[in-house]
């Protein structure tokens, strides 16, 4: 009896290749969008303010943004080509079934995540809270996550704020935005 004959047909309906396969799939499109998620957050935002300002704001003032943002798509789509290419590359690595991909994800993005949640939280209260207050916190919720001595979080906060407080307050006569905490 050769090994050819215990093997079961490939049309014969095999659960566990299907799945297999299912996976790989769901493992090439996780590795395929893991890269370009924030790169695509990027664009949204682009696309956004330039929906937001386009005919509102006279063209001549919006010169250097709009430079700016076609930098950022510019660089954008060299991303885009060379992180498609690579996962395509590889497409014959991907194994990973997609809880694994998904926690994967979450691992390699977390502090990238913080940063972002503190960033939206930050430009969330600055009218509420104030401009030092909020940026304040936000500092110290920056600087403490690293392992920075905490005297050295508190000087360097203290210190940054103090001089933001000069130079906008006492040089360039900028007030800030007030909430009810200064």
């Amino acid at each position: 009896m050769s090994s050819l004959e215990n093997e079961e047909p490939l049309n014969g309906g095999d659960e566990r290749t299907e799945d297999r396969c299912e996976s790989i799939d769901d493992s090439f499109f996780l590795a395929l969008v893991k890269p370009l998620v924030f790169p695509t957050l990027g664009l949204v935002f682009a696309l956004l303010y330039l929906h937001s300002t386009y005919g509102r704001i006279d063209l001549s003032n919006l010169t250097y943004p709009y430079v700016i943002i076609g930098s950022l798509l510019a660089l954008l789509a060299s991303v885009y080509v060379s992180e498609i290419r690579s996962v395509v590359q590889k497409k014959d690595r991907y194994e990973l079934d997609t809880k694994e991909a998904l926690s994967d994800l979450i691992d390699e993005w977390k502090m990238s995540i913080v940063v972002c949640v503190i960033a939206v939280v930050y430009v969330g209260v600055i009218d509420t809270v104030g401009f030092f207050t909020s940026s304040a916190l936000a500092m110290i919720a920056l600087m403490s996550l690293s392992d920075v001595d905490y005297k050295v979080l508190v000087a360097v906060t203290v210190f940054t704020i103090g001089m933001i407080y000069v130079l906008f307050i006492g040089v360039l006569d900028v007030r800030p935005p007030e909430g009810f905490l200064i």
